[in-house]
């Protein structure tokens, strides 16, 4: 009986690292919004490397707190230098408004979306509202925009981006892996005892 369940929490555990694994490179999905007394809304996050796709689902939108999509977005990728936000100074990779997504159901050609090949690294996605508070200007020191509302960015896979809160299933994919190697550890623990009595 204890083989069986001692097989069972293993072949659990087991598959919880291959779920973590085979992750690794899903698609990354976050609900934000833009506030109107900024304007600019900042999406820090790490790439580990390749082509990425970056899709914006905003225009008509009613996924977030403020009810009401970006009309119009408008999207700036920059290198994360360290630089605070406000004085932003790494360089300007890509920008983009007006081209309607397609890996997060946006229908609306007013939606942005962005695909770029990145080396391994820190980002900053600046989103706002087009276009006459998006200069790079603007969102390089947050300033010239009062436009409000929410949107749904998509990066397609390797993306790890900054304060993301983990889905449910993934904590309790995480506690089951963790009870599996406590259970392990255990019964090791009781093996060594019984040997040594």
């Amino acid at each position: 009986m204890k083989s069986r369940i001692f097989g069972l929490i293993t072949g659990l555990t087991l598959a919880t690292a291959a779920t973590f694994s085979g992750n690794a490179h899903a698609a990354a999905v976050v609900d934000r919004s833009v506030s109107a007394n900024i304007g600019w809304d900042y999406v820090n996050f790490f790439y580990s490397g390749g082509n990425l796709s970056i899709d914006i689902l905003a225009s008509g939108w009613t996924g977030g707190p403020t009810g009401h999509g970006i009309a119009d977005s408008w999207i700036q990728l920059f290198v994360d230098d360290g630089s605070q936000i406000g004085n932003l100074t790494g360089a300007l990779l890509g920008t983009n408004d007006d081209h309607g997504g397609v890996f997060d159901g946006s229908i609306s050609g007013l939606d942005s979306f962005l695909a770029v090949n990145l080396a391994a690294g820190n980002y900053i996605l600046a989103v706002a509202s087009c276009c006459h508070y998006g200069s790079e200007a603007d969102a390089r020191t947050a300033t010239n925009s009062s436009a409000s509302g929410d949107y749904r960015v998509t990066f397609s896979d390797g993306v790890t981006v900054a304060g993301a809160i983990p889905e449910p299933s993934t904590w309790a994919m995480m506690i089951l892996g963790f009870a599996g190697v406590g259970f392990m550890a255990y019964r090791r623990r009781n093996q060594t005892a019984a040997l040594a009595a």
